[in-house]
């Protein structure tokens, strides 16, 4: 997280990669926390849903187009 706040403060142009990468990382290492959550059996008895995944996945999908197409994005981080 220390990376990325030193690309995004230089406006590097690996700034909007690397948060590409971090979107993906962040909803896959959910859904396998989720997934091996529930084998556990003191916690697949409670019976709560997971409302994470949801999120994280929205968010994946609103935010790692935006860093790929916006022209904002492409201005932004040109050094």
């Amino acid at each position: 997280l220390v990376l990325n706040g030193v690309l995004l403060i230089r406006r590097r142009t690996s700034f909007p990669r690397f948060m590409v990468v971090l979107y993906v990382a962040q909803v896959v290492l959910i859904v396998a926390d989720t997934v091996l959550s529930q084998r556990i059996p003191v916690v697949a008895e409670q019976g709560s849903t997971p409302q994470e995944v949801p999120r994280a996945i929205l968010a994946a999908c609103i935010w790692i187009p935006y860093f790929l197409t916006s022209r904002r994005v492409r201005n932004t981080f040109r050094t």
